[in-house]
């Protein structure tokens, strides 16, 4: 069955087309090589395999940080600003806005007019020490991401 064609049933259920996914962000001590040295330092992970997602319906992602120590960050990208959580192509079939909670959550709402894979990256903060945390999940894992 095609997603469209599995979109379309579920709505002639009497099911709305939208979903909402509750996504915990959590940050652990990590390791990167960094000139040829081992450098300490963190990183994000999400619980999904290596970070990917599939939906074909409409859908609100409510990301939200395990340590109240780390909230989303503001940041660049691509000649764009995002907060928390950037997204590519950047199409016009989403939006991303921090949460009702301001930085401790990231809302991602993805319209899905557009069936096909977009790449996305979460960058975090630490109130207390400043360092930051990225989550950019892998290519080619067997996930079709956000889309």
């Amino acid at each position: 069955m095609t997603d469209n064609a599995t979109s379309a049933l579920f709505q002639s259920l009497g099911y709305t087309g939208r979903d909402v996914r509750q996504v915990v962000v959590q940050v652990y001590p990590s390791a990167f090589l960094e000139n040829g040295v081992l450098v300490a330092g963190h990183k994000a992970y999400i619980g999904e395999a290596a970070g990917n997602f599939r939906t074909t319906v409409e859908t609100d992602f409510i990301f939200a940080s395990a340590d109240p120590d780390w909230e989303f960050m503001e940041f660049e990208l691509g000649g764009q600003t995002w907060q928390g959580l950037a997204i590519f192509p950047s199409d016009g079939d989403f939006t991303v806005r921090f949460g009702d909670t301001g930085p401790r959550s990231v809302l991602l709402t993805d319209r899905c007019a557009c069936l096909y894979t977009h790449r996305y990256q979460i960058v975090l903060k630490n109130k207390v020490t400043g360092k930051i945390a990225l989550c950019d999940p892998e290519v080619g894992n067997g996930g079709d991401g956000v889309g």
